[in-house]
């Protein structure tokens, strides 16, 4: 009996039987490409994720400036506007402090500054108005691993808030060329 014991003793110090090692690696082999596509997944989609979240705070910055840069604009902003430059610098600043804001790749981002211009007396850019700020931006698979799934993906943000003070510099409603068209409630607040 103490014969028994010592050479299962010897034998587990040894490590495993050589069959059971083969077994390992065809269980390794099975398991990998399950834990790699978790990994790649995990990895692209929180990419994303964060993307989203700064298109939606960036845009959310911008909608803010937007509500009061009558008394304030925001102070000549640098960037490429697709489509522009357009005639009112309070709107290429207003779309190039929305980008800074998102802070992703601005050449990538594109944005939407939408206001009534109907039945306006005056000023159409007036306090009490509603605006609306639109923005897109591309998702893209960093692992290249899911890129059929998210290189087509648009992520798009919006909020509209109202003007707090009015600005009759502001006469037209200017959009970049976007990514994909614009919704429909990004062209009519």
């Amino acid at each position: 009996m103490s014969d028994r014991r010592e050479a299962s003793f010897r034998r587990g110090r040894r490590g495993r039987h050589p069959r059971e090692k083969g077994a390992v690696l065809v269980e390794f082999a099975l398991v990998a490409p399950l834990l790699f596509l978790l990994l790649f997944a995990i990895i692209d989609f929180s990419l994303v994720m964060f993307s989203y979240i700064s298109v939606r705070q960036g845009t959310s910055t911008g909608a803010r400036e937007a509500a009061v840069m009558g008394s304030n604009p925001p102070s000549n902003q640098s960037c490429t506007v697709a489509g522009g430059p357009f005639a009112e610098t309070e709107a290429n600043n207003l779309i190039c402090y929305t980008k800074s804001h998102i802070g992703l790749d601005p050449n990538k981002t594109r944005v939407s500054i939408w206001f009534a211009t109907t039945n306006c007396n005056g000023a159409c850019y007036a306090a009490g108005d509603p605006v609306v700020i639109c923005t897109q931006y591309p998702a893209s698979s960093t692992t290249r691993f899911f890129s059929s799934l998210l290189n087509n993906v648009i992520l798009t943000s919006k909020v509209e808030i109202r003007i707090e003070t009015t600005d009759a510099n502001m006469t037209q409603p200017v959009q970049e060329t976007p990514l994909s068209s614009w919704p429909s409630s990004c062209t009519a607040p």
